[in-house]
């Protein structure tokens, strides 16, 4: 026998042991364990948790008619509200202001009444204590509803007025 003959079978029992192993190995493997359940029909709740953004197909703009610095909101996120409820409180300085400057009128003018009340009931008591109580007299001729007599002196007649085209100065003339 030649070398490359011996060679050969060599090579072949070789392959054929290692193919003899690997079978062997393959076959004395135990398969694993599986858990085997029995399944039963009943009700199940499927549950599907996502990340998103939701947005609004109408956008409604929220704001004051005052301007001023939110100092408390009365609303949260989400929460669900009636028209007209406040959603937050506003500290408005300018307002504010403005209603301190209007009630210190109100007051002044509280305040001017009282004075004129006082001034009126002083000028009354005044002209109370100063003149005599007066009765009604009854003159001649007009006790039964007659006529008064009229004055026999004529009107004097009034003096004619100036015309502005008569007044050539250049200064303004008010009328007398």
């Amino acid at each position: 026998m030649s070398r490359n003959a011996k060679r050969l079978r060599l090579a072949a029992v070789i392959l054929v042991v290692g193919v003899v192993a690997v079978i062997a190995l393959v076959l004395s493997r135990q398969p694993p364990e599986v858990p085997v359940v029995t399944v039963r029909p009943q009700t199940t709740e499927l549950v599907l948790a996502v990340v998103g953004r939701v947005r609004p197909l109408d956008l409604v703009e929220v704001r004051s008619p005052n301007p001023g610095e939110v100092i408390e909101l009365l609303a949260d996120d989400g929460d669900q509200v009636a028209e007209g409820q406040p959603l937050a409180r506003l500290r408005a300085a300018v307002e504010a202001a403005q209603t301190d400057a209007d009630a210190a009128r109100v007051l002044a003018a509280q305040a001017e009444a009282a004075e004129a009340r006082l001034a009126f009931q002083r000028t009354q008591t005044l002209a109370r204590k100063a003149s005599p109580p007066r009765r009604p007299s009854i003159r001649p001729g007009r006790a039964f509803g007659r006529p008064k007599p009229r004055s026999p002196q004529p009107r004097r007649p009034r003096a004619p007025r100036p015309h502005a085209a008569a007044n050539s100065s250049s200064a303004p003339r008010w009328p007398a």
